[in-house]
């Protein structure tokens, strides 16, 4: 008896053994086993994007004047008036939120055997309604801008947290979809969030047109894009027991008992009286 009850632990303990390797995916797979023993200690990783579309609200102008003389301090005093200027007419321009500089260059240039020095001043300008903006740049290169270096259309700062978080959303929406297909194609529940993170987050970028005849600037849509990364705790889904076969009333189960044939035996009539 002692030795049968032996056999049937050491079984037992190689039966669960098993079944705790059976759990466990590949090292770094999606899905995880931390505890090589315990079930509950599963893990599902995935990753979730999420986007939202909307039109831009903003606009970023960059563009430069340029200036020459036969002295350096010559090219740069013409600079410097021909930059206040374009200042004073973009600062009565009401689209115009802000002009920052970018770079400051003078350097030296010669041709035909003269020489002569050339100061560059570039800026940045902050268009409120993307709608103005070729009408801004008219107004920049009238009142002394000598260059565009291109325009883009992108979302204010309170217009991209608002969309961002809304992408955000959709990403631990698409997370959570993912892992719970992961989960029930390997006989699991989804638990609870272990860890989650972000990272991967952009705004598209949208083409720009110039055509003749006042400046004209096509804009279209900006794309917020957000990702995330999810690790949920998983547990084991529940186990379906097999369905017995039923057998004969006498209790054997599964078992066909043979027929059994007798034989017709003639008895003959017996007549009364």
């Amino acid at each position: 008896m002692g030795r049968q009850l032996v056999a049937l632990v050491v079984v037992g303990l190689f039966l669960a053994g098993l079944v705790g390797i059976g759990l466990g995916a590949s090292p770094g797979g999606p899905v995880e086993q931390v505890d090589g023993g315990n079930a509950s200690t599963a893990t599902i990783s995935v990753s979730g994007d999420g986007t939202v579309t909307a039109e831009p609200d903003q606009a970023v102008v960059a563009l430069a004047v340029t200036a020459t003389g036969t002295q350096p301090s010559a090219a740069t005093e013409t600079l410097a008036n021909e930059t206040a200027g374009l200042r004073d007419a973009l600062r009565a321009t009401p689209p115009v939120s802000s002009v920052t500089t970018t770079g400051y260059q003078l350097f030296e240039r010669e041709e035909n055997r003269t020489r002569s020095y050339v100061a560059r001043q570039s800026f940045e300008l902050v268009v409120d309604d993307p709608d103005v903006v070729g009408r801004v740049v008219d107004i920049a290169v009238a009142a002394g801008a000598t260059s565009v270096d291109g325009a883009s259309f992108t979302l204010s700062e309170d217009r991209r947290r608002e969309l961002r978080e809304t992408a955000l959303d959709r990403a631990v929406e698409d997370a959570r979809a993912e892992a719970t297909t992961l989960a029930a194609s390997s006989n699991l529940v989804l638990g609870p969030v272990r860890s989650l993170s972000t990272g991967g987050d952009g705004v598209g970028p949208v083409a720009e047109t110039a055509l003749r005849g006042g400046t004209v600037i096509d804009q279209g849509p900006v794309t917020v894009r957000a990702t995330v990364q999810v690790t949920y705790a998983a547990e084991p889904g529940p186990t379906v027991e097999p369905t017995p076969t039923a057998g004969p009333a006498n209790g054997t189960v599964g078992t066909e008992q043979p027929a059994t044939a007798t034989a017709a035996t003639d008895v003959p009539a017996t007549e009364d009286g």
